[in-house]
Order: structure tokens, then sequence, then C-alpha cells
């Protein structure tokens, strides 16, 4: 007999995990009446070694986020619906449209430990369902990942984030039965050849997943339907309108009105040409700091989104610009130049940050603390 050779159907496997995880679920000699996962243990038993995780953690409210009145009422039916099993949310929309701060948001609301995976920066099925460690004394045993402690906490938020970017189809195909209402569990390399047992969804997990659509997203990959029809509850998210724009720019930065009410200007004109340029919140609001600290509109928006578009977009979004300028901002832009000059050591004067520009920042700061309890609320 090979090494690593299943003693029930005689099959010749790859190594010992493979091995375990094959006479576990694959081997066509199986015989059980019950799925497998209803036989297999589903606990540690104290009889494996642990590797500290870093904790979930619940995300801070954030006073300042605006939602419309529809949007909320379905979020709080998702939550309802929750309670009784765990439930799949889309938050679907261009980029800097708020998704993933929705998403915190929601769970900063229900007080629930939360998780956030990045489908783009994640790449291995390591960081995604754990891995294997090895010890002199116990052998091989489970490392979770946190996507999965996650998964396992009862009541969690658990966020997907810009699914569209993931690049890896075998973690899209992994996600899929973790996803599914009728399976809620996913065999897992790692942890069924060490603990014997699948990843299972806790109750009242909820799963949110973002994502930007359409041949507009550079490097978007299309998800497949089979993993899209496993949200039946999806928010369409889109900027919001003008005058709520300008409340979120003055409460964020502390601008005045007629400075938010330039940058939406701006924002709105881009967005609204013939071929749309995307103009974030989260830009908008930072060239607002920006204001704060004596930038005018112009250094204010190039430094912070003008400089980053197409060649084309520039063009575009300096046409805007010249729109939005007070008298003295137009004088001011054509006739001062810029000069090089050495950057002595000690000679240069930073600006300074008041007290109040500070406090009115504070609420922008995303902030996180400890969960209360592992079980959420």
């Amino acid at each position: 007999m090979a090494e690593f050779q299943c003693e029930q159907c005689g099959a010749e496997l790859a190594s010992l995990p493979v091995k375990k995880l094959h006479e576990k679920q694959f081997c066509p000699k199986l015989t059980a009446t019950e799925p497998v996962a209803a036989e297999i243990e589903t606990s540690n038993n104290g009889d494996q070694p642990t590797e500290e995780l870093g904790r979930l953690t619940v995300p801070i409210a954030d006073p300042d986020y605006f939602v419309s009145s529809l949007v909320a009422a379905e979020i709080q039916r998702v939550l309802a619906l929750c309670e009784a099993q765990p439930e799949n949310l889309a938050l679907v929309g261009p980029k800097g449209s708020g998704k993933t701060a929705l998403a915190l948001q929601i769970a900063a609301k229900r007080q629930a430990p939360c998780y956030v995976a990045n489908a783009y920066t994640q790449r291995s099925s390591d960081e995604w369902f754990g891995r294997e460690g090895v010890s002199l004394e116990h052998g091989t045993y489970y490392v979770p990942s946190l996507f999965v402690e996650a998964l396992e906490t009862e009541g969690a938020v658990v966020i997907i984030n810009d699914m569209a970017l993931m690049q890896n189809k075998s973690i899209q195909n992994g996600l899929n039965d973790i996803l599914d209402y009728g399976i809620r569990f996913a065999w897992v390399e790692a942890l069924a050849a060490t603990l014997g047992r699948p990843v299972r969804v806790a109750p009242r997990v909820l799963i949110i997943g973002t994502w930007n659509e359409g041949a507009a997203y550079t490097g978007n990959i299309m998800l497949s339907a089979n993993l899209t029809d496993r949200f039946p509850n999806r928010i369409y998210m889109d900027y919001p309108p003008a005058e709520v724009q300008k409340s979120i720019l003055m409460r964020k930065t502390g601008i005045s009105h007629d400075d938010a009410s330039r940058l939406s200007d701006f924002g709105a004109r881009l967005r609204g040409l013939q071929d749309p340029v995307e103009v974030s919140m989260r830009g908008l609001i930072q060239a607002g700091r920006k204001m704060q600290l004596s930038a005018n509109i112009h250094d204010a928006l190039y430094y912070t989104i003008i400089s980053g578009l197409k060649p084309e977009s520039q063009e575009q979004a300096l046409a805007a610009l010249e729109g939005i300028y007070t008298t003295n901002e137009k004088h001011l832009v054509s006739t001062r130049t810029n000069q090089w000059e050495a950057w002595a050591d000690g000679g240069e004067k930073w600006t300074e940050v008041s007290a109040e520009v500070k406090a009115s920042w504070e609420r922008a700061v995303e902030g996180w603390r400890p969960p209360s309890k592992a079980g959420g609320n």
C-alpha cells in the first residue's frame, strides 16, 4: 500500500491531510446514510493547540453618516430576518458612495463583532479559510483565519469588501457553500484534516458583500451568477443628494456652507458629463479638510482628486473647476507663480491645525473598540 492511500477504496493521495479529507468526504466507499457533516465532531475538546488571533472588533457608529429612510427600513427588515437565520446582504454602487461605511455602520448599530475581508488583497486560501500549524507535541493542528473566526461567532457581521476584485476563482467557489442558505458550511482541507469538521456559519451572522458592477470599473471580474444569486437582499448605493452632501461636508470638515456647496457642485458637474467622471465623497471630504488648512479650492481639489484622473478627464475636471471659482480665486490661480526652492532642514513653517478644526474632524475618524462579548448584541 502506498504511503498515502485510502484504506477503504485504495486511492493514492498526495499527502496525509488530503488522505484524511478524502476518507471523510470523498471516498466512494462511504456508506453513511446521514450527511457526513452530521457525524463529524464539531469541537476541539482541548486536544489541539491554538494560536492567538487578533480579536474581532465592534465599529463605533458615525453620527454624521446619512442614509435614506427607505434604505434604513430595508436594513431593519434584513436584521429582523437575521434573528431567525444567517442572512446575506449585497451593497452595490459606484466607488466612494459609502458601501463599506454603511456596512460598518450596520455592525455598529447592531453592536456586533465585525471583520472586514478585502477580496482584492486577500488572495490565498489560508487568509480566507485558515491553515495547518505544526508542533512536536501535537503534530498538525488547525490555525483559523479571522474570516473563519467571524463566521463562527454568533451575531457577527462579516463584510466581504470589493467582491468584484476577487482574483482567485477557487476562493469564489469556496464561498458558494458558505453563502448558500440551504448549506451554510464548507469543507476546508486544513480544518477537515485536523479537527475533522467543516467551517459552519453561526446563528444570527450577517454576511455583507460589496462590489461595483459594470464595465466602467477597470480590473473588476464578472462575479458568477452562483455567487450573486446567494445575495437575495440587495441595496443599490448612489451618491447622496446635493443638500445631504453639503451637510456631510460641513459636519465632517468644518468648512462653510458656500465652500461645501462648491465642492458638491464640482462633484455633480463631473458625474453629469456625457462620459461621467466619478467623484467619491471621501475625495470631497479630504478636499474640504485641506480647505480648512487654508488651501484654495483649486489646490484642494487638484491634489486630492484631479491629479489622479486620466489626462482627458483632468481637462474636464479643470474646466468644471473654473466654473466654481470666486473672482479672487480665479485671479490668484491665473497670476501666481510656482517657484522651486531648497527645503532646508528646520526652515519649514508647517501649517498649524487649530483646536476648532481638530474638533470638527473627530467625528470623521472611524473609531474601534473591543466587543463587549463574543456573541454580539
